[in-house]
């Protein structure tokens, strides 16, 4: 799942490097959930995403989330009407993709 990003994982690399030095974030830990906020927020760097690119973009996570699970979830909202997709605090939402390389 990606909104606005066509390059290969080369390029991804980079731009994530750029990221990562624009916004004071060590690339091998990634963004945090404030971090990666912000970036999308910011209309000035190229990462700004909509509200509804987001909602599109969690309803596709969740969608793949659920057809890999043996047994459907409750399809009942939760949270405001939100279906309810939890993150480890510590883990980073952004990292650069694994490259058979760096295997």
């Amino acid at each position: 799942v990606h909104t606005g990003f066509d390059g290969d994982d080369a390029v991804w690399a980079s731009e994530y490097r750029l990221l990562c030095g624009e916004a004071g974030v060590d690339p091998v830990q990634g963004f945090d959930k404030i971090g990666f906020g912000r970036i999308l927020d910011d209309e000035e760097n190229g990462s700004f995403c909509t509200d509804d690119e987001l909602r599109d973009l969690v309803q596709q996570l969740t969608g793949n989330e659920r057809r890999a699970e043996t047994q459907a979830p409750s399809d009942e909202p939760r949270e405001n009407g939100w279906t309810h997709v939890e993150t480890l605090a510590s883990t980073p939402v952004a990292k650069p993709l694994e490259t058979h390389q760096d295997r």
